[in-house]
């Protein structure tokens, strides 16, 4: 996370849309992400829409509306899904006038979305699903009320995919502009882990006495997120470039340490595992951490865990 000042506010931004290039079925995919593929995307949704129209065709077949009769998943149609399944206010900036009418607008940090309804809906889908592999209640248990699908998001001159703001609204915002691929459902998860730390300690930055304990000796962050952008201290696309570390990046601070953790509990705990296997390090990290979400849910399980649908790894 990286804190700028924004007409006199501090807003806390993600410093995890870095990767330049990532290898992914053993092939290369650069920076410029592909235009996602709406009727993959959009099935989460598009399921549970036609599973609520076989439930409501009983009694209410008259009520349908045409479009939603013939089964297309409408942007009204995810927006009320989402909102109806998870517990969590969803909102799409398609104007200024939207920013400034929900209280969004910082300067000229966060902009309005212009992406057509099929980017728009993959988005929500992938948020759904990835969303949806929490146990019921999570999200209004670690405090999240709003999720915000906006255009481009700016820390300073970098542009980011997403940026929690716990401290204002207890929204998160997405960029509409990164598409909806296997990266943005790791972000969907790491964004999310950080306006949990803050809502449970009231900082970003909580110094977990606990968690640094199961650090080597050795070992030290270095001093923020931002060193990620500026190209400073460790090389951030590497994996596992140390005992007790997932990736580069989480070497750049215990909040992106504790948010790479926390993704790959739910994207992919299968890789942790195969890491804490033989990292003893990173073994004790995983368990303070699934402590502290046994906290918030006690369901939240190993055997919970392993068997939600995995996100393959992004291999640097």
């Amino acid at each position: 996370i990286i804190f700028v000042t924004v007409l006199n506010s501090v807003l806390v931004y993600a410093g995890y849309n870095i990767y330049k290039n990532y290898t992914y079925d053993d092939q290369v995919v650069s920076t410029q992400l592909p235009e996602p593929k709406v009727g993959e995307s959009t099935a989460h949704l598009a399921a549970e829409q036609a599973t609520q129209q076989q439930e409501s065709a009983v009694t209410t077949p008259a009520t349908q509306n045409s479009t939603t009769a013939t089964g297309q998943l409408t942007l009204g149609n995810a927006v009320e899904l989402f909102q109806d399944k998870l517990g969590v206010k969803l909102i799409v900036i398609r104007s200024e006038s939207d920013l400034q009418n929900y209280g969004l607008a910082y300067g000229d940090a966060i902009s309005a979305s212009a992406s057509d309804d099929a980017t728009v809906l993959a988005i929500i889908s992938l948020l759904y699903s990835e969303w949806g592999k929490y146990p019921s209640g999570f999200l209004s248990k670690v405090g999240l009320k709003k999720v915000a699908i906006v255009g481009k998001i700016m820390n300073g001159s970098y542009e980011v995919a997403a940026m929690p703001r716990a401290e204002d609204q207890d929204v998160v915002y997405y960029s509409s502009l990164f598409g909806a691929d296997t990266y943005m459902k790791r972000v969907a998860h790491h964004e999310l882990d950080h306006l949990i730390e803050y809502n449970a300690h009231g900082t970003y930055y909580y110094n977990d006495a606990s968690y640094k304990a199961c650090n080597s000796p050795t070992f030290q962050y270095s001093s923020s997120g931002i060193d990620a952008y500026t190209g400073e201290g460790i090389n951030s696309y590497s994996l596992h470039p140390y005992e007790g570390l997932i990736d580069g990046y989480s070497t750049y601070g215990i909040e992106e340490d504790k948010a790479q953790i926390y993704t790959e509990l739910f994207a992919n705990i299968g890789f942790l595992n195969g890491l804490t296997d033989t990292d003893s390090y990173l073994a004790c990290k995983k368990n303070v951490y699934l402590a502290f979400l046994q906290s918030f849910n006690p369901s939240i399980t190993e055997e919970y865990l392993k068997q939600l649908p995995a996100v393959p790894v992004l291999l640097y």
